[in-house]
């Protein structure tokens, strides 16, 4: 068909033939060359293709009656339709007359299934085996509010998504998908049918392709003539039922465990088309937007979710779904009939968070690893038998991930919300504790070393028992612990909250605390390192509490602090302290009831700094928190002023000492623009939730704040030089 006219809607009453088709080659249903159409429901058929024939006594402008066909069209059963159009093609007045009726209508959509589908769907009739790529596609991505799109799916995946769209452009025939899960390669597959945009003759396949997931309609499709299908197999087991067929047939398959298993080429290679994991980057790119943003995806968050699909596609659906019935993981619903060794096995995995425990008798970390798994599980389970009934949780949509000889959990937090409620006991928590404090407080051989000793003592393999996953798993299930731990049934006098709380307290402070020298307490706190903002999150008015205990001033405890001061850190040597203080503050600024206490801390830190080599410092991170131009924080900025105030006023007293008035003085300037100033980025929570910073601040917000920090510098700067005599307020 070359030409098609048909009028619709109010043009069906502006007179005139309802269509007019110009066909360079003829079917049963279309005559080849000109042709006039006349479309009826009426139920007098007859009648009704009667009166529209008479009234019909020229051709449209520019055709002549003898070289057009006329067509009658009624979606009636129409029973004398032949002999109908053999009299009037008689008459000579049109080249050929042709009537069809309901049957011959029936028999037409049935040679063009996508056309059959297209109708259903607008008549909101959807065959149950039978699904239009443009329908399945949409479905799956309003499930998500649009935000698993094609960017997204094909995230990493471009020469995979190119080499199918070669296959199907080569024709008929069979084309393997395979994917972690069925459900990953269909999505793929839809994916890489859309059409990006960004080429003029780029194929919209997804126009071509039908989902089927019945073998009936499987069967009727394959040997389907007229217009060329894309098949996609939507059912796996239907992969064996696919035969020789006049389409392109695409038949996704599971990697591991599946229906249908991929051939293997001559050259050993899977003789199909292998989609990779999504990468990391390109998917927190994708979500990079303003719909994302709308829906609380801020940049970190996007990071977040990028390293989540790389890990499991399928749980990064579930992570944006919108949808309140999505289904729960394989590995979630089977739980409550599981083994009780697989459930203690499960619980082990729940609470270590993440681990490394390879076979090497070599590696210290990894054999003490495994003891902390197998003191988890409880009971008389080694490790051997936890990490058996874990593997089965590796699969198409997994709880853990394996790589090499690390494991971790695909999703803390889902994985938390699913099981913990019925997975953790009291007993299970009463194991987890102790295994915290071992893991945690275990004391870093390297603190004590600088320089060149440092660094020898890294080639020689000296560290810690348990890997630096272990740590970071426990730390975070400790933030998990005290924030969820509603959820887990406990003795009636006991809260596991308040256990956690505890713990973390007893991690930060030395046993006998009073009277201890700031470098002691501060030893502590390095000794914890990276793990400390997650303390921090887990129990804040612990954590600051401890803090505020090492912040006691002279010369001491900046030493302790701020080791990037000092001239004997060499190659290899260790972080200054005072970066992992800052890390810690950073997501705990987020939170509106700790800014305050934030706020206080970085002000007593600013008294401590001598000045270091590392450029994060505390002055940085109270601009980074405070700036009315970048917030990096979701803190309203009223709120945020009030806390600049508190601060203000307290140390505009006459009774405030003097070195924290001096170092007010130096944040609140920090405040002030300057050209070619930056503003460092600030780490919000890990776990606990937090308000987004608003994509663009007000003109008017960032003229009002900007006058009242000025306001409040000035009149500090002031108070310093008549009430304290303070001349160097005006040159610093």
């Amino acid at each position: 068909v070359v030409e098609a006219e048909f009028a619709t809607d109010e043009g069906v009453d502006l007179g005139g033939f309802d269509g007019r088709v110009r066909a360079e080659v003829g079917s049963r249903w279309v005559p080849s060359g000109c042709s006039v159409w006349e479309v009826s429901t009426e139920r007098n058929v007859g009648s009704k293709a009667a009166e529209d024939y008479d009234k019909r006594d020229e051709a449209p402008p520019g055709w002549s009656m003898s070289g057009t066909a006329y067509v009658a069209v009624s979606l009636r059963a129409w029973r004398k339709r032949g002999e109908w159009a053999e009299q009037r093609t008689s008459d000579g007045r049109w080249r050929e007359v042709r009537a069809l009726g309901l049957d011959d209508v029936m028999s037409w959509l049935a040679a063009a299934p996508k056309t059959e589908l297209w109708l259903a769907d607008r008549l909101k009739l959807h065959p149950e085996e039978l699904e239009l790529g443009s329908r399945w596609w949409e479905e799956r991505q309003r499930g998500t509010g649009g935000l698993f799109d094609r960017r997204v799916a094909l995230a990493g995946r471009g020469e995979a998504a190119a080499e199918l769209r070669r296959r199907i452009a080569e024709g008929a025939g069979s084309i393997v998908v395979e994917a972690v899960a069925v459900e990953e390669a269909l999505e793929f597959i839809a994916a890489a049918g859309e059409a990006s945009g960004e080429l003029a003759n780029d194929e919209n396949l997804l126009d071509r392709m039908v989902f089927v997931s019945g073998r009936h309609a499987l069967q009727r499709l394959l040997t389907e003539e007229g217009t060329e299908m894309v098949l996609v197999v939507a059912d796996p087991d239907l992969g064996s039922a696919v035969g020789p067929s006049r389409h392109a047939v695409v038949i996704p398959v599971q990697a591991h465990g599946g229906a249908v298993v991929a051939r293997r080429a001559r050259d050993g290679t899977r003789d199909c088309v292998v989609v990779p994991p999504l990468d990391s980057r390109s998917v927190a790119g994708a979500l990079d937007n303003a719909e994302a943003r709308g829906r609380g995806i801020g940049f970190r968050r996007a990071q977040e979710l990028g390293s989540l699909a790389a890990r499991s596609a399928s749980a990064l659906r579930r992570e944006l779904t919108v949808d309140p019935t999505i289904r729960l993981p394989g590995w979630a619903q089977a739980d409550a009939d599981s083994s009780v060794t697989t459930r203690r096995a499960m619980t082990a995995a729940l609470l270590a968070g993440q681990w490394t425990a390879g076979s090497s008798p070599q590696s210290a970390a990894m054999s003490a690893d495994r003891e902390v798994l197998a003191r988890l599980a409880g009971g008389d389970l080694d490790y051997e038998t936890v990490e058996l009934e874990l593997s089965v949780l590796t699969g198409p949509d997994p709880m853990l991930a394996l790589s090499g000889s690390s494991w971790r959990l695909v999703n803390p937090n889902e994985a938390w919300l699913l099981l913990a409620g019925h997975l953790l006991t009291a007993d299970a928590i009463h194991r987890f504790l102790p295994v915290a404090a071992d893991v945690l407080g275990e004391r870093d051989p390297l603190r004590d070393l600088e320089g060149d000793e440092h660094f020898e003592a890294l080639l020689r393999g000296v560290g810690r028992r348990y890997s630096r996953a272990l740590r970071l798993g426990v730390a975070r299930t400790l933030a998990l612990l005290c924030i969820h731990g509603s959820n887990v049934a406990l003795p009636s006098n006991q809260d596991a909250a308040d256990l956690v709380r505890y713990c973390v307290r007893q991690l930060l402070e030395p046993d006998d605390a009073d009277g201890i020298a700031p470098d002691v307490r501060v030893r502590r706190l390095a000794e914890l390192g990276e793990v400390v903002p997650l303390l921090a999150e887990a129990a804040p008015d612990e954590f600051m509490a401890a803090v505020n205990q090492t912040l006691q001033p002279g010369p001491e405890a900046a030493r302790a602090w701020f080791a990037d001061a000092s001239d004997n850190i060499g190659v290899g040597g260790t972080s200054s302290p005072h970066v992992h203080l800052l890390f810690a503050l950073e997501p705990l600024a987020w939170l509106p009831d700790c800014l305050p206490y934030v706020a206080d801390i970085l002000l007593r830190m600013q008294v401590l700094d001598p000045g270091g080599r590392i450029a994060n410092r505390p002055v940085a991170t109270f601009a980074a928190i405070f700036s009315y131009w970048a917030p990096q924080t979701g803190i309203d900025h009223r709120h945020r002023l009030e806390v600049l105030r508190e601060l203000h006023n307290r140390h505009r007293s006459p009774g405030a000492d003097g070195d924290s008035v001096r170092a007010l003085g130096q944040l609140l300037a920090a405040l002030m623009p300057r050209g070619g100033s930056l503003i460092m980025s600030s780490s919000p929570p890990r776990i606990r939730e937090y308000a987004l910073p608003p994509d663009r601040v007000a003109d008017e917000v960032v003229s009002d704040y900007f006058d009242e920090v000025l306001e409040l510098l000035v009149s500090l700067t002031e108070h310093r030089v008549r009430e304290r005599g303070d001349a160097a307020a005006l040159l610093d």
